[in-house]
């Protein structure tokens, strides 16, 4: 998915299911952030203790993306999470709308709910929950079970005002996608200075976009980004199957919004003092009308962004008017920038280092438990 559901409507179902305008921000926030953090770098504290971070995001400029490790680390416990379904391991690991994994993590981390990072924990959920909804079919490993036949793509409800523009993004896609993969062949040895010169030169042109498709067969990148457009209805034909796979995006993302409004009316009960108390909670159902016509609306994504800020401010999403304040990735990086002055205590007030809190007790728990009770997991734990 893409900022209009990771951020807006993120927001969106914190503030229905009750929760207060500054927590919902923080918490669509952290959605939002797990697309765009590549920072791997533990930062130093004054006192001498630091803090620990990890990339949650596909960052292009590093040649490590394109390695088993980073796909393990990075694209299946964040954005790829397994559905543990099939008759084989790659099958287990492909992800799957609502999965009973996905519901294990739920509760996992309902129970941190109180903790300090547990606002920034429910929107690093709220993100791997609603890419179930998006990238389920594929898996995060470079698999040829997510290889499609690109002639077998069927874009069924598209608007005539759309047409060009997704063909100009398909193309430009492929386009820098052949040009990569011209450059990076042998990209399993990108680790040797020789290589690292020809990234240097990769990584001005890459956008975290294309990444999806730097190693052949790697999460729905075959795909382009079909799953993640909510108004979408599409078809198409996997490599390794021979039936057609219907894909209806507007039923797909009403489901996700569903599960998040849930989440976030079960993270309030748990921990009421982010709820709102000037307002009160809108029941989904109330909410499935406009819905349907914001994710049904075609435009490209600013535009979908701007459609779920409209009907907020309408007040025809809440039954009143409300206001979403815009998102800006740069608030949060320039904190972290500034995290290497602070006492930990002072640190630990900043919703971005307890991001990094909530996304490292994600990581884990998804790599060292979870996926091991089902025979999926590593065999060595992140060092």
């Amino acid at each position: 998915m893409q900022l209009d559901m990771h951020y807006y409507g993120t927001w969106c179902m914190a503030r229905a299911a009750g929760m207060t305008p500054e927590a919902a921000t923080i918490a669509a926030t952290a959605a939002q952030f797990v697309d765009d953090n590549a920072h791997g770098h533990d930062i130093n504290l004054p006192d001498g203790s630091r803090i620990g971070t990890l990339p949650t995001a596909h960052h292009c400029d590093d040649g490590n993306n394109l390695l088993r490790e980073d796909q393990w680390h990075v694209w299946v416990p964040f954005h790829f999470l397994p559905g543990n379904e099939g008759d084989d391991c790659e099958q287990k690991l492909q992800c799957r709308a609502g999965s009973q994994l996905m519901r294990d993590v739920i509760a996992h981390h309902m129970k941190q709910a109180k903790k300090r990072y547990g606002l920034e924990l429910m929107g690093v959920t709220a993100h791997v929950l609603m890419d179930t909804y998006s990238h389920y079919g594929f898996s995060g490993l470079s698999s040829d079970d997510n290889k499609i036949v690109s002639s077998s793509i069927r874009l069924e409800n598209v608007e005539p005002h759309l047409n060009g523009y997704l063909a100009e993004k398909a193309e430009e896609f492929t386009g820098m996608t052949r040009q990569i993969m011209t450059w990076g062949r042998g990209v399993k040895t990108l680790s040797s200075r020789k290589n690292r010169k020809w990234w240097s030169v990769i990584k001005t042109s890459v956008t975290s976009l294309v990444a999806e498709t730097l190693s052949d067969g790697l999460g729905h990148g075959p795909a382009l980004t079909y799953p993640d457009r909510p108004f979408l209805k599409w078809s198409f034909e996997y490599k390794s199957k021979a039936n057609l796979q219907m894909r209806d995006n507007p039923a797909t993302f009403m489901e996700g919004c569903k599960a998040l409004h849930k989440l976030f009316t079960d993270f309030l009960a748990k921990n009421p003092k982010y709820a709102d108390q000037h307002t009160s909670p809108v029941p989904f159902k109330n909410m499935k009308p406009v819905l349907k016509e914001i994710i049904g609306f075609q435009g490209n994504k600013e535009d979908r962004c701007e459609q779920w800020c409209r009907m907020a401010k309408s007040g025809v999403l809440f039954d009143r008017p409300d206001f979403i304040p815009p998102y800006n990735a740069e608030i949060w990086k320039n904190d972290l920038k500034s995290l290497s002055d602070l006492s930990p205590a002072n640190a630990a007030k900043q919703p971005v280092a307890r991001f990094f809190e909530a996304a490292g007790v994600h990581r884990d728990y998804v790599l060292w438990k979870l996926m091991p009770e089902c025979g999926l997991g590593n065999t060595c734990k992140l060092q």
